[in-house]
């Protein structure tokens, strides 16, 4: 098929909370990373672990084809400002950034650099630590607000993104 990447997220009921989310999440990816693996297949985990946390994740699961899927604009939603901190050390782990932007409560659902998710912010400390890996656009493109025409909505927000990377 042709499948690069899966990411399988853990927000909400797959949360990873505590040591026991932790535990039963790393049993999950690695059932995952072993069935992609015969596949040629990349397995990313997308989630709110520190830097630290998601390191001793991936050190648990143990297999090669695990990366992690950085998303800021989850952190900066929550006031969890350390990611831009520690925004080289995620880099270092991660296979792909999603971007979208929103208020708060609400992602995905502004223009990028339009909502609360400080999107310029975000791509300049992208582009200053030399990313160069893929970014995702993920906001809900058939939201009213984006207006009638979802295609014209995400070409002015891969716009926002290129001219970002100038």
């Amino acid at each position: 098929m042709g499948i690069p990447r899966i990411v399988l997220p853990s927000f909400k009921a797959s949360a990873i909370r505590n040591k026991d989310d932790l535990r039963e999440t790393a049993r999950c990816l690695r059932l995952a990373c072993a069935l992609a693996k015969h596949r040629g297949i990349a397995v990313a985990t997308e989630n709110l672990l520190d830097v630290t946390m998601m390191k001793s994740l991936l050190n648990i699961v143990a297999y090669d084809n695990l990366c992690s899927c950085l998303d800021l604009s989850h952190f900066v939603l929550r006031g969890r400002e350390d990611v831009f901190e520690a925004l080289p050390e995620h880099l270092a782990v991660c296979c792909g950034v999603h971007l979208k932007d929103g208020m708060y409560g609400e992602p995905g659902v502004r223009p990028l650099g339009e909502g609360s998710c400080r999107a310029g912010e975000l791509l300049a400390a992208l582009k200053r630590e030399g990313y160069d890996g893929p970014l995702f656009l993920e906001n809900c493109y058939t939201e009213p607000v984006f207006g009638p025409d979802a295609l014209y909505a995400l070409r002015r927000d891969a716009e926002y993104v290129r001219q970002a990377f100038l």
